[in-house]
Formats: C-alpha cells, structure tokens, sequence
C-alpha cells in the first residue's frame, strides 16, 4: 500500500502560519483546500483570535486507496510562551479503541470509519486531552514544496537503496535531495531495521530541514509557489483568522522544537499486524503532552 506522509503540512503550517509571518505579501484562506487571494499588501499585527498553548492533529491520508486512511498521524503542540513546540508521531498501526466501535482496532481505521472527526475523537480519547485544530493533506504536493526549496539537506545515518523510478543510493552522511529523493527517503521503512520507527525520525529531519530553510527572508520569494503548490492538497478547519493569528503570536515557538516517540511492539494478533503500546506507555506519553502544554518541561 502506498504510504502516505506529511512533513508538507507540518511545513506548510509552520512556514504559512507562523515562520513567515508579516514577511508575506500573499495570504490565503486554505480551508477546505480552497485558494482566495486575500491582499497584495504586507498585513499589520492584530488582536490574537486564540490565545495559550494550541494542539493540532495533522494527518496524511491516501485517497488513491479504495478505502481511505490516515497513514501518518502526528500531533503538534504549540506553546507561544515559552516558546517551544512538540511533535510525536502516532504509529499508524496503534491498537485503541475507536469510539462507537466495538472491540480495539488500528487507530488509522478511524478515518476510514468517519474522517477526521473520528479520528480527531479517537486522538483525544487515547491521550487525554483536547485537540484544537485539525489539518488533512493528500501527498501530491510534496515534491513541488521540496524542489520549491530547491532540495533538504539532511545527515543520513543507514545506506540504503531507492530502487523505483530514478534509482539513487543514500550513503551515511549529508546528502542534498531533490523532491523525488526526498519522497522516498520519507516512505522507506523495509530496509530500515527500526521499521516505523525509524521512518518517524527521518520524517522530523525532513521537516526540521524544510523548517530551518522555512525561516529564511529568501524564503519570500517563494511564498506564492509554495501556497499554489499546497493549496488543493489541504484540509483545515482553521479559520483564516486563526492562521494570521498563528503567523503573528506564535512564530517564536519555532526557536525550539522537541520530538518524541511513543514507544511500543509490533504484534500480530489474529492475523492482523498491530503496534502495542502499554498503558504506562500512553500514560507516559499523555504526560509528556499535558506538561508541555502547562510550560513544564516534558
């Protein structure tokens, strides 16, 4: 099954909504994944429509699959006072209960079952919280918002093999990668021996790469580029308030990114292949969530 990832709409959001900020001459709504051209002028600092700590469910989905489901499912939370930002994946294979469901079942099921308000309630359910805001993406523009940064540079740790399309070999060390190479550098996971795992972490150097070129004034000239090349791939119950608020209020979050990973076992159970994660596990990981949220350390 093609896998689906979503280091564009991290980027997209903190490089939209936050990193660009006022340099912006071109703003847009992308709710629904619908473009409107709002001004030609640089907008000035206004009233926050939000305010505190924000969490937000972003997921990847593949919609060429004959039953959608959510591929990759992260969430980030974002607190503008002390000024950092947490990001986690949840393994997409998660064994939870999905509200009106009956029995466990993998976690991505639940968009499947009912989109992103399902999956949105399953999220909340299985880390005790509450999720503010929610942003879907389909993978096609990837590449454009790659090769738009003219490539990533990133510190490769495995050698490994690209084996379809264009072949290339990723050697240890920093390579530069175009948006194909960086396509399947994200979506390799069988020859990686950590698996999913494995696959979470060159999904964060991805994005922190695509974050640190995000923060550039050369930046600007790319900003319409960037915006077209996303915004038919985007779903976000955001309001464009929320966004411009974002992009004023909560840009210093972006001086210090944290990561984690929920740790758990694949299992398969009744012929089906899970990622088990243990109840001091997700209390852990509930934990780590809420102390950052509250400006503690996590």
């Amino acid at each position: 099954m093609r896998n689906v990832y979503l280091f564009f709409i991290i980027t997209f959001l903190f490089t939209c909504f936050l990193s660009l900020g006022g340099l912006f001459y071109y703003y847009y709504t992308i709710t629904a994944g619908q473009k409107e051209k709002i001004t030609t002028e640089p907008l000035h600092e206004e009233a926050s429509t939000i305010s505190g700590p924000q969490t937000i469910l972003v997921a990847g989905t593949d919609k060429e699959e004959t039953a959608s489901r959510a591929d990759v499912i992260m969430i980030v939370s974002i607190h503008p006072d002390n000024e950092s930002t947490l990001l986690f994946n949840i393994p997409r294979d998660t064994k939870v209960y999905i509200p009106g469901r009956e029995g466990t079942d993998k976690i991505n099921h639940a968009y499947s079952y009912g989109g992103m308000p399902l999956l949105k309630k399953t999220s909340e359910e299985f880390l005790d919280t509450s999720i503010d805001f929610t942003v879907e993406a389909d993978m096609e523009g990837f590449r454009e918002i790659v090769d738009a940064y003219d490539g990533v540079t990133i510190q490769n740790d495995l050698t490994f093999t690209k084996d379809e399309g264009k072949p290339f070999t990723y050697t240890e060390g920093e390579l530069h990668l175009n948006g194909d190479q960086a396509l399947y550098y994200v979506r390799m996971r069988k020859q990686d021996p950590k698996g999913d795992l494995g696959r979470n972490i060159r999904q964060q150097q991805v994005l922190e790469a695509l974050l640190e070129k995000a923060k550039s004034p050369a930046t600007l000239q790319k900003a319409e580029e960037l915006l077209y090349a996303l915004g038919d791939h985007i779903q976000t119950d955001m309001t464009f308030q929320d966004i411009r608020s974002f992009s004023y209020h909560y840009t210093p979050a972006l001086s210090r990114i944290q990561t984690t990973e929920i740790q758990g076992s694949a299992a398969e159970q009744n012929g089906v292949s899970y990622y088990l994660v243990s109840s001091e596990e997700q209390m852990k990981t509930q934990l780590r969530l809420e102390r950052h949220q509250t400006g503690n350390s996590y």
